[in-house]
């Protein structure tokens, strides 16, 4: 199974131990500095070169930070748009089971929830350290087929992640007002978010100018449409304006999303080590 490295910006509360700078004191190996005997954790830390050296007298042991676990969720996009691109949900399955291995390999938990105007019950899986958990919530995912329009369920999913500060990777398209997601993005920001830009060509009809079938897989309705080159020109002026408005609203609360149509383990673990 693929995996990759990832790494947070703070330091974890978690209780469990892990592979992150943590703020307990415990059996670390990050001195953390020095205390007199009755705020020693340890009192077989003792510095004798420090107590000798200490100016006010008294004994000083050394306290050690633990390294801790943290958090990791996905939050997936399965709103009607998603399955326009074919493979998508086959993407989002195979990102659970990749982001879910490579938290457990790092001792972190691992949890995933999925929505479109709502949220999926069916597809929500609770932080977990179980393989066997992440194997069984991917195969859902994969026979999933996205009927829904909209995505007010993943703000409803970023509000529930009240608490502790967690590692969250959003998986979309993005193919929402660029109102909405500054909404997602405000419900998220005590958290490091990582956003999974799932790509699809370029959004506008292929092949000549004419009578062509118009399907809007988000709003579920379909017409015909006599394209023409000004109106095809005005599309991809929208379409220019919607990636540089999302842009813009990343760079504004200094993120960096990953867009591919099909990211490789490879590809995230070089972006999240640029992002870091």
């Amino acid at each position: 199974m693929d995996e990759f490295d990832y790494r947070i910006r703070w330091r974890s509360a978690e209780v469990l131990p892990g592979a992150h700078r943590g703020l307990r004191d415990g059996a670390g190996s990050e001195f953390g500095g020095h205390v007199g005997l009755l705020g020693a954790p340890d009192p077989r830390r003792l510095d004798l070169r420090a107590s000798i050296a200490n100016p006010g007298g008294g004994w000083l042991f050394r306290r050690m930070r633990q390294h801790s676990g943290i958090g990791v969720m996905l939050l997936l996009d399965v709103s009607a748009s998603m399955a326009a691109g074919g493979a998508r949900m086959a993407t989002l399955a195979w990102l659970a089971r990749l982001i879910g291995h490579s938290a457990r390999r790092g001792g972190d938990s691992f949890g995933a929830i999925a929505a479109d105007a709502r949220l999926r019950d069916a597809l929500h899986l609770p932080p977990t350290r179980a393989p066997g958990a992440v194997a069984e919530f991917a195969a859902r995912l994969d026979a999933f087929v996205p009927d829904g329009h909209g995505h007010a369920g993943l703000v409803e999913a970023a509000d529930s992640l009240a608490g502790r500060r967690r590692l969250v990777f959003v998986a979309s398209d993005f193919c929402w007002p660029l109102a909405d997601v500054d909404r997602l993005l405000q419900a998220l920001a005590p958290h490091q978010v990582q956003p999974l830009l799932l790509t699809a060509g370029s959004g506008l009809p292929a092949g000549p100018d004419g009578l062509i079938e118009v399907d809007d897989a988000e709003g579920g309705a379909g017409r015909a449409l006599w394209l023409r080159p000004a109106q095809r020109a005005r599309w991809q002026t929208a379409l220019a304006d919607w990636r540089r408005g999302l842009a813009e609203r990343f760079a504004a609360h200094g993120i960096a999303p990953l867009a591919a149509a099909e990211p490789s383990a490879e590809d995230i673990g070089e972006w999240l080590r640029d992002s870091a």
